[in-house]
């Protein structure tokens, strides 16, 4: 069972839910970093740096307050 502290208010559900980071599809930004000339790396490190949190239930983004 998930704690209280564990979990998050969703906006899209309206309840507080639990949640799970969203995973970075590493293949996908290689590709784009390779087809933009490297422009695409400073997103695709952010986006491993920062790490997203996600509602199990809708897997809309959550933002904690």
């Amino acid at each position: 069972m998930t704690e209280e502290k564990d979990l998050i208010y969703c906006s899209h559900c309206k309840e507080k839910v639990a949640w799970h980071v969203q995973q970075v599809n590493h293949k996908q930004h290689f590709l784009l970093t390779l087809f933009t000339l490297s422009l695409w790396a400073p997103i695709w490190l952010a986006m491993t740096v920062i790490k997203t949190k996600c509602c199990d239930k809708c897997s809309n983004i959550l933002y904690e307050e």
